[in-house]
């Protein structure tokens, strides 16, 4: 082997090692992003007149074991980052977190906001154990709570927390 040979084997080498090291970052940063997923689940049930939402919420791996003050959270949550609505009950309703603005505006209180004495404890009027099962589980059984949120009093809080801007901003 000569000497060019050797260099050139040399730079594949290094090359490889660089493309795997590239490719296994990438992994670790995809499955850090994978880990933080929730694992509760909510299905909406109806909305009302005056814009309370009623939704049931289980987390399939706390099963028996979820309680209701982790239920009302994520069902706050879920109102706040995700859609909640279905077609079947009631209809597709955006987060009111709906862009990178509002989110991170709403980070830097989300800790104080979903501590043990935080404002999210005025969002929830109404919060039972539910024997019900959705739809979506089947047969299996779950410690499942019904909670009612109050959309239209969380969306005036941040609205007066300057997260969100007021709908009728703009006009």
């Amino acid at each position: 082997m000569t000497f060019c040979n050797f260099a050139n084997l040399q730079g594949v080498k290094s090359i490889r090692i660089n493309l795997n090291l590239t490719f296994l970052s990438i992994l670790l940063f995809l499955f850090s992003f994978s880990t933080q997923s929730t694992t509760y689940q909510v299905e909406c049930i109806r909305i009302e007149n005056n814009g309370d939402l009623t939704v049931n919420v289980w987390n399939p791996k706390k099963g028996k074991n979820y309680k209701l003050n982790q239920a009302q959270k994520d069902a706050l949550h879920s109102v706040l980052f995700t859609n909640v609505g279905t077609k079947n009950t009631c209809g597709s309703m955006p987060p009111l977190l709906n862009n990178p603005e509002s989110i991170q505006n709403f980070k830097m209180i989300e800790k104080t906001f979903f501590s043990n004495k935080g404002d999210w404890k005025r969002f929830t009027i109404n919060s039972i154990q539910n024997q019900a099962i959705p739809q979506e589980l089947g047969s299996q059984k779950w410690k499942i709570h019904t909670i009612t949120i109050s959309k239209s009093t969380l969306r005036k809080y941040l609205e007066e927390k300057r997260i969100i801007k007021p709908l009728n901003n703009g006009f």
